[in-house]
C-alpha cells in the first residue's frame, strides 16, 4: 500500500524528526527498532535490555545512561558499579532470573498480557514498562515527556492516538519505530514542532 502524502500536522511534523534524524546518523537506530520482535528475543538479551531500562529509571540523562550501560556491557565496570541499591538489586534479581522471566514472558499470549507481566518486574513503573517492551521487540510506545508533549502540542488526549495517526500515514512503520523518531528527535533538538 503506498503512502498517501502528509495532511495533518503532525505528519508534516514526522516527516522532518524523520529526516533530520536520518541526516545525524540515525537510520541505524530506525532500524534497530523497526526489526526487532519479541520473538528473536532470547533471555541474556531481555536481561541486557532490563538492565538498560533500570538503569534509566533513575532518572539520570540518557547520554550518562549509556555509557554506564557501555561501560557495564563492555566487561569494563560490573553492577557493583551502580550506586543505586534498588536499580543494582533489581537487576541482579532480573539477570538471576532471566531465563523464568523469558518463559513466563513467552507464555503471554497479548502484548498487553506481556505489558502488564513486566510492570510485576522491580524498577518497571507505568513509562519504564513500555520502554523495555518496547525494546525487547514488543509493539508499543513508551508515553514518556516528549511524546506526551507531542500529543498535547497537536491536540491528541494519548501520545497513543498520535502515533496511530502516523501509522495510519506510513503504513510500513511500526508504533515503536514511529516514538523512536519522535523521541530522538526531541532528545536532539528539544522541540517538539
Amino acid at each position: 500500500m503506498p503512502e498517501r502524502p502528509a495532511v495533518h500536522p503532525i505528519e508534516h511534523f514526522f516527516d522532518h524528526a524523520e529526516q533530520f534524524i536520518i541526516s545525524r546518523g540515525y537510520q541505524w537506530e530506525i532500524d534497530l527498532v523497526q526489526n526487532r520482535y519479541f520473538k528473536n528475543i532470547d533471555s541474556n538479551k531481555l536481561a541486557w535490555e532490563f538492565t538498560f531500562c533500570a538503569l534509566g529509571s533513575s532518572g539520570l540523562n540518557n547520554k550518562v545512561v549509556q555509557k554506564q550501560y557501555d561501560e557495564i556491557f563492555h566487561g569494563n565496570s560490573n553492577f557493583n558499579s551502580i550506586k543505586n541499591h534498588r536499580i543494582r538489586e533489581a537487576i541482579e534479581l532480573v539477570w538471576k532470573n532471566r531465563v523464568k522471566i523469558f518463559n513466563d514472558l513467552q507464555m503471554k499470549i497479548t502484548d498487553k498480557e506481556k505489558i502488564e507481566y513486566i510492570r510485576t518486574l522491580p524498577q518497571m513503573g507505568p513509562k519504564t514498562s513500555y520502554h523495555f517492551a518496547r525494546n525487547i521487540g514488543i509493539d508499543c510506545i513508551k508515553p514518556d515527556i516528549w511524546m506526551k508533549r507531542i500529543a498535547d502540542h497537536y491536540g491528541y488526549y494519548e501520545p497513543i492516538d498520535a502515533c496511530l495517526q502516523i501509522q495510519q500515514y506510513r503504513p510500513k512503520y511500526r508504533l515503536g519505530t514511529i516514538d523512536l523518531i519522535f523521541w530522538r528527535y526531541c532528545n536532539l533538538t528539544g522541540e517538539v514542532t
